[in-house]
C-alpha cells in the first residue's frame, strides 16, 4: 500500500488495481480500482481520487 501511495504522490495514476473491499453489510467484494492524484495549482498532490468497480461476477465466472 505504501508503494501505491508513493506512486500517486509522485503524480502517477494507478489503473486496474484489483483488491477486495468489505461492503458495509459485511460482504466481501472483488473490486477493480483506478486511483489518481488530486493536485493543487502548484502541482503538489493534496489528495487521491478513486473509482472502484465491483468485479465479483466476473471473478466468479
Amino acid at each position: 500500500m505504501e508503494h501505491l501511495h508513493q506512486s500517486i504522490k509522485n503524480g502517477e495514476t494507478v489503473v486496474d488495481l484489483e483488491t477486495i473491499l468489505q461492503h458495509k453489510n459485511g460482504q466481501l467484494l472483488d473490486v477493480e480500482a483506478t486511483l489518481s492524484p488530486l493536485m493543487d495549482h502548484d502541482g503538489r498532490t493534496i489528495g487521491i481520487t478513486g473509482i472502484c468497480r465491483d468485479i465479483s461476477a466476473r471473478k466468479q465466472a
